[in-house]
């Protein structure tokens, strides 16, 4: 049997995203209320867990390593 991990916490709708992002919300939030309601996670394979931030490792599954260092300078509030 498959096992499912699904990574939610409340802080993650509550935050919201910039007008425009697919994300919205109460679309996070109603999804979340609509598994809790077919007792998604009842199942004996499936867990809840909450996010963290990714290491630099997990984000170069998708993302340069230029581009990865180039976000953490401008978090730092560098210009270039």
């Amino acid at each position: 049997m498959a096992r499912v991990v699904f990574i939610c916490d409340e802080r993650l709708w509550a935050a919201g995203h910039p007008p425009g992002h697919p994300l919205r919300p109460g679309r996070l939030r109603d999804t979340w209320e609509m598994l809790q309601a077919y007792q998604a996670f009842e199942a004996p394979n499936s867990q809840v867990i909450p996010p963290r931030p990714a290491t630099d490792d997990e984000l170069a599954t998708f993302h340069t390593r230029e581009y990865i260092e180039a976000v953490h300078r401008l978090s730092r509030g560098e210009q270039e």
